[in-house]
């Protein structure tokens, strides 16, 4: 949930180290929270092993006044050739479906962002990235190896098919609770008894 993530200074208009390193623990705390990875002997990853590489993305944002840090995987279209990555995603025309249907039922429209979602989103792959240098200099202070890799269990952004795994993740969880997914667009959603529609 949106609280879950705290602002580092709402006032902020630019950062120093401070906010930085107060956004990477939150986004550490994260991948801790939502069991992201296993902790792996680095000797166990051997070079047949799929390994991506990682870096830091941070920055200042306006919408939610702090800063923000995201780990993210460096999957590159040259590391692997596919073509099964497509997501169905929200569109312009479905949004003024959802629009039309509020306006002739008197319904109320709401707009959702899903935090860390992603960080909820299964990862199917045997996949390895090398931890955060910040991690391993926790795990360090609490007396053990820096010598570990991480093996994702859930998707980490920057990962080709990060989108379209969420997308069916997210489909089979409201498929639970009862909604229907349209066939000819499946990105559209809906509950034929509560008469909920999302997008």
């Amino acid at each position: 949930l949106e609280e879950d993530y705290e602002c580092v200074d709402a006032m902020a208009t630019s950062y120093g180290e401070k906010e930085v390193v107060c956004a990477k623990d939150i986004e550490m705390d994260n991948f801790i929270k939502y069991d992201m990875f296993a902790v792996v002997p680095a000797a166990v990853v051997t070079r047949d092993k799929k390994r991506i590489s990682t870096r830091w993305e941070v920055g200042y944002s306006e919408g939610k006044k702090c800063v923000k840090a995201r780990f993210v995987a460096r999957e590159f279209r040259k590391m692997e050739v596919r073509n099964d990555l497509f997501a169905v995603s929200s569109s312009q025309c479905y949004s003024r479906v959802i629009d039309f249907i509020a306006l002739q039922l008197g319904y109320k429209r709401a707009t959702l962002d899903l935090v860390c979602a992603f960080a909820q989103t299964p990862e199917e792959e045997e996949v390895y990235v090398d931890p955060p240098v910040e991690w391993l200099d926790r795990e360090e202070a609490a007396g053990r190896t820096r010598d570990v890799m991480w093996r994702l269990k859930k998707q980490l952004q920057g990962r080709r098919k990060a989108g379209q795994l969420f997308v069916r993740f997210l489909a089979e969880n409201l498929k639970q609770i009862g909604f229907k997914r349209s066939d000819s667009a499946p990105q559209f959603f809906y509950h034929p008894e509560k008469l909920v529609f999302i997008e």
